[in-house]
């Protein structure tokens, strides 16, 4: 019975089930995706730490003494390998491979111990006494397989002067894996590698062509000087002069893991929060179309436990089916953008993270369910307690539904002032002891409150839109303004989601290009900790977030919808076409966004402006610098926003319900 009845609800409140399932099937496919592009790169890193020896228990890095020389090197290392020690000594020679259709330095490393050539290597062996192997990308930018020569050239001080050939010839006998230095990744590995036994003559090599150079005046003659990194477990140091100092790490691919983790946790976290915006947006208008099946099913004798349990039943088919088609979402994506990694950088150095695919699996019918469970009961909570008696009364559609939760604004206001005061104070000025409690707590007021507050002011803004609509000569805009004015929480919830993604990408984004623009304003290029490293998909994340706050404005519209009907059909009485009414409701939405849109800047910009000191030196006096791609960036960030907008306005028109006669309505009534 309590499968029939969940079947039966299911059914009947179709359009909300599918709205709230896409949704959450949205929320896992991000969740997922991230969790998939964080655990590929924070592996790839890792694999590559391990490789390189960077991950020993004692690495450092030092300048080897003139009388000491690579064999001896090898000779420690050996013998500290014969002690179970793992040594593995890198070094990157003073020379780069000849320029033939790239441009810029490429690094060449030698390695020296237990090294792992299966992970390094995509195809050929590892290089012997006049051979190398370099990165497939590479080669395949240069034309150059297995079996051709390369040549190496001396690497100028200033990296910009002309190369000088070192006459050193090597034979490409492996195709290296390469660096990922794009699409949000960044894992760097060196772009060949020669042998140990080749490393004396390069170096010597590379300081007869210094010496004998206009920038190689120093007198500079003979070797070069060595600098190696050596990696190992335990007491290894085989001598005085090499000092081993613990815990220092050259980490690869560590920032870009944790931009896909940020990214993921932004995303499901506005995800999370539009869907419990949505709940309790919808809850009571929800409740009312629920009110007349529980009042029918109560009445033939079905308790409040049995439809209680029917709502988490179907809770339960929602959130696993959400589950799977978002798990489903998150591996397409990461095999999509897998696949623009291989396209672009061939053999790339990733690690697959397919071992984690099951636990992942049911981690994402977890979360399915838990975010089934959010959805259905608010609806489900207050449609359960309805009576029946009271069920079956006909009231006009959302009648009964409060518009809001009626708070103390100027109180409100007053309280979010003063904790913002304290926290700015706090921010500046610190708080130690005690205050640091009061901080925290006004945190969380400026937190909670700002909610709030942006609620009340978006109630307090749409109707007065609203009546200048109401009072157009064309139908659909005086349809548009009176929708708003008779279901205000209807157009509110969607206004307060967009001003959500719009004050987020805002805040986060200006202190970013502000602080970019001074960096090249001051050094002449970014600087090494900017959180532009990826900025060429920026644009997509923003995209990225606005269609995620589309789709649950959308999910709200599409929810709602169907409890308009007899709105729909007396408009239909008094002669208001089809297409009349899909307009007004493209009008309500798009309204609706642009209030959010609006205040979502204004309160980015604020935030943003605050956060401004902690991306380095922003001098007012130079805010000629930085305003400049401030302002371009708030351009592109409102295009987008305009864009997905217009989209979703669209898709609100398209499912605008199909108008029934007035009388089949009244006789449903």
């Amino acid at each position: 019975m309590i499968w029939s009845l969940a079947r039966e609800q299911l059914r009947s409140q179709r359009r909300y089930v599918i709205a709230a399932g896409i949704v959450i099937a949205f929320t896992v496919g991000v969740a997922v995706y991230g969790a998939f592009m964080t655990v590929t790169v924070a592996k790839s890193g890792a694999t590559v730490n391990h490789v390189m020896g960077n991950d020993r228990e004692w690495v450092t890095s030092v300048i080897v003494p003139t009388e000491m020389t690579a064999d001896e090197i090898a000779a420690g290392a050996d013998g500290a390998n014969a002690d179970g020690h793992d040594v593995i000594v890198r070094t990157e020679v003073s020379a780069t491979l000849s320029n033939l259709n790239t441009a810029g330095w490429e690094p060449i490393a030698s390695l020296y111990g237990d090294v792992d050539w299966t992970t390094l290597l995509a195809s050929g062996t590892p290089p012997n006494a006049g051979e190398i192997a370099v990165s497939a990308h590479w080669a395949e930018d240069n034309g150059l397989e297995l079996g051709d020569t390369v040549q190496l050239d001396a690497v100028p001080w200033d990296l910009e002067s002309e190369r000088a050939p070192l006459g050193v010839v090597l034979t490409i006998t492996g195709l290296a894996r390469s660096s990922v230095t794009g699409a949000g990744i960044d894992i760097n590995v060196p772009t060949a590698y020669v042998a140990w036994d080749d490393v004396p003559a390069i170096q010597a090599a590379a300081g007869e062509a210094y010496a004998a150079s206009s920038i190689g005046d120093d007198g500079t003659e003979g070797p070069m000087i060595l600098g190696v990194t050596i990696g190992g477990n335990g007491e290894w140091a085989w001598d005085p002069a090499l000092v081993l100092v613990p815990g220092w790490q050259e980490l690869f691919g560590d920032s870009s893991a944790q931009f896909f983790a940020i990214l993921a946790a932004i995303g499901v976290g506005a995800l999370l929060i539009g869907i419990i915006a949505m709940a309790f947006a919808l809850g009571r208008a929800q409740a009312q179309a629920r009110a007349r099946w529980v009042a029918t099913a109560r009445a033939l004798g079905v308790t409040q436990r049995q439809i209680g349990l029917s709502t988490a039943l179907e809770a339960v088919a929602v959130g696993l089916i959400a589950g799977i088609v978002g798990f489903g979402l998150g591996g397409a994506a990461t095999a999509l953008h897998l696949a623009v990694v291989n396209t672009k950088f061939p053999s790339p150095m990733l690690a697959s993270a397919l071992p984690l695919a099951v636990p992942l699996l049911f981690a994402a019918l977890a979360f399915g369910l838990v975010l089934a469970l959010i959805v259905g009961a608010v609806p489900a909570f207050w449609a359960s307690r309805v009576q029946p008696v009271a069920a079956f009364k006909p009231t006009p559609d959302l009648a009964d539904v409060a518009v809001s939760r009626r708070v103390a604004t100027k109180s409100l206001v007053i309280a979010w002032f003063v904790s913002l005061a304290i926290v700015v104070l706090g921010w500046f000025f610190g708080a130690p002891g005690l205050l640091s409690i009061v901080v925290i707590v006004a945190v969380l007021v400026v937190a909670v409150g700002g909610v709030m507050l942006a609620q009340e002011v978006l109630r307090a803004t749409l109707p007065w839109h609203a009546r200048r609509l109401a009072r157009s000569s064309r139908k659909s805009v005086l349809i548009a303004g009176d929708s708003i004015l008779s279901r205000p929480r209807q157009s509110t919830a969607p206004a307060f989601i967009v001003a959500l993604a719009t004050a987020g990408i805002v805040a986060t984004s200006v202190p970013q290009v502000a602080g970019d623009a001074m960096n090249v304003f001051l050094y002449g290029e970014v600087g090494v900790d900017s959180s532009l490293k990826y900025t060429h998909i920026v644009p997509l994340i923003y995209l990225g977030v606005f269609a995620v706050a589309g789709l649950l404005c959308v999910a709200v519209a599409a929810a709602t919808a169907g409890l308009t009907a007899r709105e729909m059909a007396t408009r239909e009485a008094l002669g208001v076409s089809r297409d009349q009414v899909r307009l007004a409701s493209a009008i309500q939405y798009l309204v609706a966004q642009l209030h959010g849109m609006v205040l979502g800047l204004l309160v980015g910009m604020a935030v943003g402006a605050l956060l401004l000191p902690t991306v380095g030196v922003i001098p007012w006096s130079e805010f000629n610098v930085w305003l400049a791609p401030v302002a371009l960036l708030i351009g592109v960030i409102v295009g987008i926003g305009a864009t997905c907008s217009v989209l979703g306005a669209a898709l609100v028109a398209a499912m605008a319900p199909t108008s029934v006669p007035l009388a089949t309505v009244e006789s449903r009534a």
